[in-house]
């Protein structure tokens, strides 16, 4: 996967996580703008670096749900490139139906952002009956599902 290198100030420097994907910001519309800032209050607790604390009881997780082309994605991918810059090593894992994972992997490429994917279930992944042949074929698919989960884990951004 290709990976830019986004040149922005330190978080410490940062006025506000918008100043940690400018060339991103101008891509966005106004309703993905809006919604970029929800995962940070709910997940980070502020969009200003210097007031997010770690151990802030306010911190959470959150949900990101709407229409198919509301720009859910590209939305996602912003808010993971800020806020890998910030706290650096996390391992943000985030969960799609199986029909999307190949288009939000297009999507990390075609944007060009330095976050490591990993698809559990690549589009060859199928469901399979049980029979002999069906457990030895969902074993394999387990054992690689696993593999990737140890990869995602292990690589810190």
């Amino acid at each position: 996967m290709p990976v830019a290198s986004l040149e922005v100030p330190s978080p410490e420097e940062s006025e506000n996580v918008w100043s940690l994907i400018p060339q991103l910001k101008r891509k966005l519309h106004m309703h993905q703008k809006k919604a970029f800032e929800f995962p940070w209050r709910n997940l980070a607790g502020s969009v200003v670096p210097s007031m997010m604390d770690p151990s802030s009881d306010k911190m959470g997780g959150c949900v990101v749900s709407h229409t198919p082309g509301a720009g859910k994605t590209f939305l996602i991918i912003a808010f993971l490139a800020s806020y890998l810059k910030i706290f650096r090593g996390k391992r943000p894992l985030v969960l799609a139906p199986k029909t999307t994972l190949y288009t939000w992997y297009k999507e990390f490429i075609k944007w060009e952002i330095p976050v490591p994917v990993h698809l559990i279930h690549d589009r060859r992944t199928k469901r399979t009956r049980f029979s002999s042949r069906g457990f030895q074929n969902r074993a394999k698919t387990l054992v690689n599902c696993l593999d990737k989960i140890q990869k995602w884990h292990a690589q810190p951004v």
